[in-house]
């Protein structure tokens, strides 16, 4: 088995006779054009939010952490009635 660098059109100009030397991959790459950079594009500029909406969401925001708050503290006092193993009715 053989490698040839290149595509299927190098493979068939060096068997009609192409260069006298094998080609090294710094003679491959040195024939590919440089890539062009691709422009980036400018980050859209942020949703204006209104300030009445804004104030809202902060207070529900606020409302909903002092919900979690509440909540964990219910599962901690279920997880501790919970820890003490009285029978299998109460349970």
């Amino acid at each position: 088995v053989r490698v040839f660098p290149g595509n299927f059109a190098d493979y068939l100009w060096r068997k009609q006779g192409g260069p006298e030397k094998e080609p090294t991959l710094d003679d491959v790459f040195a024939r590919v054009p440089p890539a062009e950079p691709v422009p980036i594009p400018s980050q859209a500029p942020a949703k204006r939010i209104n300030p009445i909406q804004l104030k809202q969401m902060q207070d529900q925001a606020q409302e909903l952490e002092a919900q979690v708050g509440e909540l964990e503290a219910q599962i901690q006092q279920a997880e501790l009635s919970l820890s003490d193993f009285v029978g299998p009715e109460e349970a």
